[in-house]
């Protein structure tokens, strides 16, 4: 929870209560994986995955930042999928790549696609989310307040919590 926790810091996006995670953990038992990489006794990187079927689903992961040429995401993967597949899972969703439709390489998120690739994964479409809009004056207020003030108050919280505040 440290990893996940520094990294929603070093990024800026929201973490889950640990709550969250304890409850994965009962839902899921023994169809959930949680992976951590240590280095000189520091823990460097984890991931958590879980298994429903022949499904295994890479749920959250998280890494230090400034460990030089360590590359602890690599091996987690790897043991992941080896544990997937002696639980009999013939797929393993390493989740969304965050690239375009063809991924190209000045996107931000191409290097994340290209992780993602060099374990054989294939690249799947999906439909995207669409709003229904019922009252489009009070749609465009929360979309206008969505883009501007959610940033600005995730930074808030990001900073707020680097200073030591939970």
């Amino acid at each position: 929870y440290s990893l996940m926790r520094d990294l929603s810091i070093r990024k800026g996006f929201p973490l889950r209560p640990f709550e969250y995670y304890l409850r994965l953990w009962e839902a899921f038992g023994d169809d959930l994986r949680v992976l951590l990489a240590s280095h000189s006794g520091v823990y460097i990187g984890g991931v958590l995955s879980l298994i429903h079927g022949k499904k295994c689903w890479y749920m959250h992961g998280a890494s230090i930042g400034g460990k030089g040429n360590l590359h602890p995401a690599e091996a987690l993967h790897w043991e992941i999928i080896r544990w997937a597949r002696s639980r009999g899972c013939i797929f393993y969703d390493l989740g969304g790549s965050g690239t375009d439709s063809p991924p190209r390489e000045d996107n931000p998120n191409y290097s994340l696609y290209h992780f993602k690739k060099g374990f054989g994964a294939k690249l799947h479409y999906l439909t995207g989310y669409y709003d229904l809009v019922f009252r489009k004056g009070t749609y465009a207020a929360f979309r206008a307040l969505e883009e501007r003030a959610l940033p600005r108050a995730l930074t808030f919280v990001s900073r707020w919590k680097q200073r030591g505040h939970h």
